[in-house]
């Protein structure tokens, strides 16, 4: 595994969800083409393979992941296809979906199809986000049934015509029962996995955005509208109990604006870790701990150094896949994709680096738009002759087409940039 010079930033693995077991972990790498599998005991990532039809650089196919046996299940986000993978051959199997007929309130575009899945026995459910069904998927035979009579249901509990965003945001599992949350509707589903029954529930809440659910005798909800992040407790039988407004002070004192953030999930997924919650936030950029018992919100300071963007930021997220491990809440840092274990009982943070093993194909083709081409910062162009970390030399690189490289390259404003020195400062 190589470790000089500009490999190791843009080498860094992160994702949106995995598959763990046994020190083995499989997942979609995130701002890349490819299925990859880690063993921690080695701290080494290998490639299994790349998604066909696909460039090696593309971003966001596939999202939720689940293995049965030694078969993994991909569920698409901007990929039109479920991905079997078994393990044992190496060898991937597509699965077309049902393609989808726009006669509905909530316009099917297709950006992200799938959110999350989950798997029950030999069979997996996927949860349609923009994609308008549940999937139950059995695992041995690639059968696929189709659940979307729910849909319509939903799609009048919809209030808002601005709030078209999606259909499931996530889910919590009850006993026999998963209770899937409605993003944009008052509602949840639930689905009985003992009869595949679904029933439209409806929660009060005056909440626009629904964003995640987790379930200790009672179920928390979190979500927001244009006001502020709120989270929802509500009893067994989803009766509301009490509402809590997180954070609706800047550091400077002015309010944050949720209204402007459109398409932005504010919060996402929480975990429960005993008399606490964990709370998740895109949008102001903070890890939340709400204490059950006093119903107080402090901002935990272990995750405020990492929070904040520097130099590097791999992705807009500041967490991704966050999930509990023991008395361990694991995730990976979007700014640097480092992957994180953070300790809720002695309030301690350990980081560490995964990077990919034999990456140099993904960096050759990162690396063909370095020379000749025309950069941009904040609209306008400029020579980027200064010292710039790879992550944010590549950023500049994304926001430029081929006809404003066409247009601007016979001007003066070009900045070569050939390799990178010892000291880590790129060279003109």
């Amino acid at each position: 595994m190589s470790k000089k010079g500009c490999r190791i930033p843009l080498s860094r693995l992160g994702c949106y969800a995995m598959v763990e077991e046994e020190g083995k972990a499989w997942f979609v790498r995130s701002q890349a083409n490819g299925l990859y599998k880690f063993d921690k005991k080695e701290n080494r990532a290998k490639l299994l393979m790349r998604f066909e039809d696909f460039a090696i650089d593309k971003d966001f196919l596939y999202l939720g992941i689940e293995k049965v046996g030694n078969v993994l299940v991909l569920a698409p986000a901007s990929a039109s296809k479920i991905v079997f993978y078994d393990l044992e051959t190496d060898k991937a199997e597509y699965v077309e979906l049902m393609p989808i007929v726009n006669r509905r309130k909530v316009k099917y575009k297709g950006g992200v199809k799938f959110l999350k899945c989950y798997r029950h026995g030999g069979n997996i459910y996927l949860f349609g986000f923009e994609y308008p069904a549940i999937l139950k998927i059995d695992v041995n035979t690639k059968q696929i049934v189709y659940f979307m009579d729910w849909v319509q249901e939903v799609e009048r509990r919809i209030k808002k015509k601005f709030v078209t965003m999606g259909y499931v945001s996530d889910y919590v599992v009850v006993g026999e029962c998963v209770w899937a949350l409605c993003e944009c509707a008052n509602a949840v589903l639930c689905l009985d996995l003992r009869t595949d029954e679904i029933k439209v529930v409806d929660i009060g809440s005056d909440l626009d955005v629904h964003c995640g659910i987790c379930f200790d005798g009672n179920f928390w909800v979190t979500g927001y509208n244009e006001n502020a992040n709120k989270l929802l407790k509500y009893n067994c039988s989803f009766v509301l109990e009490k509402e809590v407004k997180i954070c609706l002070e800047k550091r400077d004192g002015n309010m944050y604006s949720f209204s402007s953030q459109d398409n932005l999930w504010i919060s996402y997924p929480m975990i429960d870790i005993e008399e606490h919650l964990l709370l998740f936030s895109v949008y102001p950029r903070h890890v939340y701990e709400f204490d059950k018992v006093s119903c107080e919100v402090r901002i935990l300071p272990a995750f405020e150094e990492i929070l904040e963007v520097h130099d590097e930021r791999f992705h807009y997220m500041g967490i991704l896949a966050p999930r509990k491990k023991g008395n361990f809440v694991c995730f990976i840092t979007g700014n640097d994709f480092l992957w994180n274990e953070y300790d809720f009982v002695h309030d301690t943070l350990i980081r560490y680096e995964v990077v990919a093993e034999a990456d140099e194909e993904f960096l050759q083709e990162k690396s063909k738009i370095m020379n000749g081409r025309i950069f941009r910062e904040n609209v306008a162009p400029w020579n980027l002759g200064y010292e710039l970390t790879l992550s944010r030399f590549v950023e500049h690189v994304a926001y430029v087409s081929e006809t404003e490289v066409d247009d601007m390259g016979k001007d003066n404003r070009v900045s070569k940039i050939h390799e990178k020195n010892d000291r880590g400062a790129l060279v003109r």
